[in-house]
C-alpha cells in the first residue's frame, strides 16, 4: 500500500483508476473499437432513412414471426439497413439484392416495395420480403417515397419493376370434401401452432391444428372453412427454431414455390403448450418428423449485422473457444498500425457463469468490507493479486458472448461498466478499511467517502 505525505498528514491511497489507465484495452475493449471504426469507415453515407414496416421473409424474421411492425430502415452507399445497432438489425449489402418491385400495400394503393436478396452465408438462396413506409402510405407524398427509394437503387444497377407480372397465387386450401380423399395417409404428426391463414403477405396468422401425414401437411383455422395442404414433393426444406429466447415463441418455417417460382416461406408458432419448454418440444418433434419423411432441414442463417464488435470481423473457433482470431477477408482488412490482430481470451467455463460469479464475489467482499467499516473489527488481509485476474476473465467473458451473438452493443457497455465499478467500489472500500485499521484518517472523512462509494454504487447497481 503506497503512503504519501501531504499539508493534512499521510494518507493511504486507492491506485486502482492509475492501474486501470496504464493497463493495456482488454480484448474486448480493443475488439469494440477496431469494428466499431471499420464499420463507420465501410457503411458509406446515408441517402434515405425512414420509419417502415417489414413484412416476409427478411433477414432474422423466424425469431420475430415474420413481421416488424416499426423499424428503422437506413439506405447507405452499400447497405440496406434496418434498426441499426438493435438485437433485432440486420444489414444487407447492396451488391446482395437481386431486384426491387413496387407493389400494392394492404390499402392497395402503390406505396410499398418488394427486395429480393441473397443470403450472404448460403448465395443460392433468394429469399423477399416486403416494406410500406409507416404514416405515409395512403398519401401521394409516401408514393412518391417509395419511387424515390426504387430510383436510388435503379441508380445502384438494381433491377426495379414497377409494375410486376401478375401471377394468380397458389392456393393451398381444400374443401373438406377434397381433403377426405387424403383421409387414408398414414399420421406421423399432430399437434397446434400458430399458422398462416392468409392476408397481405401471409401475414394473418391464427391458432390451428395442424398435422403431417406420410405425403402431406395439413392445418386447419377452427373458425374457418376448408383446410390448406402442402404435399410433401413441394416442400424446399424446413428452417426451426425450437430455442427462442422469451418473448419469441419456437417457431418453425415451411418452403415452398410460388405459383411465379419464388421462394415463398411460411411460419408455424408454437406457442399453445403450457411452457416455453413444452412448445420447444413441440417443435422439435416436428421438425424431426419432417427430418423422417426426408425433407431437407437446415438452419436459420444468421442475420448481416456489420456494426457488431467480434461479428465480421473475428470469429470463435469450436463451441468452447480458447481464441478469439481476427478474419482476414474482404470483410476483415489487414490490421493497420495498433491494431491487435490476435485476440486471446481464457474461459474455463461458461462465459455468464464467469460474469456471475466474478459479481457475485464482488458484491460479497464489499458487503463484508462495508459492515467492518461500519462495525470495526479485525482487520482483513486482502489478496491484491486475485481481483485483476478475475476482473480480465470477467471481461473476456462479456466478448465471447459479444462474439456468438448472446450479447448486443449496449448491453455489453452497460455489463462492463458495471464490472469495473464493482472492481473499483471492491478496491476503495478495502483502502477505506486499512486507512481506518491504522488510524490514517479521520474517522469522520472515512464515513464520508465510505457512503459516497456505496451511493454511486447503488445508484448503478438499482
Amino acid at each position: 500500500m503506497a503512503v504519501i505525505a501531504g499539508h493534512g498528514g499521510p494518507r493511504g491511497v486507492a491506485c486502482q483508476s492509475v492501474i486501470d489507465s496504464a493497463m493495456p484495452p482488454s480484448p474486448l475493449e480493443s475488439a469494440v473499437d477496431i469494428a466499431r471504426g471499420r464499420w463507420k469507415s465501410s457503411r458509406g453515407h446515408d441517402v434515405f432513412r425512414s420509419s417502415v414496416e417489414l413484412v416476409g421473409a427478411f433477414p432474422g424474421a423466424i425469431g420475430c414471426g415474420h413481421r416488424v411492425q416499426r423499424a428503422r430502415l437506413t439506405v447507405t452507399e452499400r447497405y440496406l439497413i434496418c434498426d441499426e445497432g438493435h438485437r433485432g438489425g440486420f444489414a444487407i449489402g447492396v451488391d446482395d439484392v437481386v431486384d426491387i418491385a413496387i407493389v400494392p400495400a394492404p390499402s392497395r394503393v402503390m406505396s410499398a416495395l418488394r427486395i429480393r436478396y441473397r443470403e450472404s452465408e448460403r448465395e443460392d438462396l433468394i429469399r423477399s420480403f416486403v416494406f410500406c413506409i409507416r404514416g405515409l402510405t395512403n398519401s401521394l407524398y409516401g408514393v412518391r417515397r417509395v419511387r424515390s427509394l426504387a430510383r436510388l437503387f435503379a441508380v445502384a444497377g438494381i433491377p426495379v419493376t414497377e409494375t410486376p407480372i401478375a401471377h394468380p397465387p397458389r392456393t393451398l386450401a381444400l374443401s373438406w370434401d377434397a381433403a377426405r380423399l387424403h383421409s387414408a395417409e398414414l399420421m406421423v404428426w399432430s399437434g397446434e401452432a400458430n399458422a398462416p391463414v392468409g392476408g397481405w403477405m401471409n401475414r394473418d396468422r391464427v391458432s390451428c391444428r395442424v398435422w403431417l401425414t406420410g405425403q402431406s401437411l395439413f392445418w386447419c383455422d377452427p373458425g374457418g372453412d376448408g383446410v390448406n395442404r402442402i404435399p410433401i414433393e413441394d416442400i424446399l426444406d424446413v428452417s426451426a427454431q425450437p430455442d427462442a429466447a422469451a418473448p419469441a415463441a419456437p417457431a418453425m418455417v415451411v418452403s415452398l414455390l410460388d405459383s411465379a417460382g419464388d421462394r415463398q416461406e411460411l411460419l408455424f408458432a408454437f406457442d399453445a403448450g403450457r411452457s416455453i419448454d413444452a412448445n420447444r418440444r413441440e417443435c422439435q418433434t416436428l421438425v424431426n418428423a419432417f427430418d423422417s419423411r426426408d425433407v431437407a432441414v437446415v438452419d436459420p442463417t444468421t442475420p448481416l449485422k456489420p456494426w457488431k464488435p467480434l461479428s465480421a470481423a473475428i470469429r470463435l473457433q469450436g463451441a468452447r473457444p480458447e481464441r478469439i482470431e481476427m478474419l482476414d477477408d474482404e470483410h476483415s482488412p489487414e490490421p493497420g498500425p495498433g491494431e491487435r490482430a490476435h485476440l486471446t481470451t481464457v474461459a474455463p467455463d461458461e462465459p455468464s457463469d464467469c460474469i456471475s460469479e466474478f459479481e457475485a464475489n464482488c458484491l460479497a467482499e464489499i458487503a463484508t468490507i462495508n459492515q467492518q467499516i461500519i462495525n470495526p473489527i479485525d482487520a482483513i488481509e486482502p489478496d491484491e493479486s486475485a481481483l485483476p485476474a478475475v476482473l480480465s476473465v470477467a471481461l473476456d467473458a462479456v466478448a465471447i458472448q459479444l462474439a456468438d451473438g448472446s450479447m448486443e452493443i449496449g448491453d455489453a457497455d452497460n455489463r462492463v461498466r458495471r464490472l469495473k465499478l464493482l472492481s473499483e467500489s471492491r478496491a476503495k472500500l478495502r483502502a477505506i478499511r486499512h486507512q481506518q485499521v491504522a488510524g490514517l484518517r479521520a474517522k469522520s472523512a472515512l464515513v464520508h467517502e465510505r457512503r459516497a462509494v456505496m451511493t454511486s454504487l447503488s445508484e448503478i447497481l438499482a
